[in-house]
């Protein structure tokens, strides 16, 4: 399982489209299997349905 959450300063942000960082975690069995953290490119909604695919190679 693949989660995105969107974070601020180390905690999760209340604003998924306006947060300065996404942290990727890949789950597997109830354990963290993988993570990686980066920046927001745009904040442009209409901008993500073509960015997430791009990332799914992690």
């Amino acid at each position: 399982m693949r989660i995105t959450i969107s974070t601020d300063n180390g905690f999760v942000s209340a604003y998924f489209e306006r947060c300065p960082l996404y942290t990727i975690v890949d789950i597997k069995e109830r354990k963290e299997k993988s993570h990686k953290k980066f920046p927001t490119p745009v904040t442009c909604p209409t901008f993500y349905p073509v960015f997430w695919p791009k990332k799914e190679s992690m």
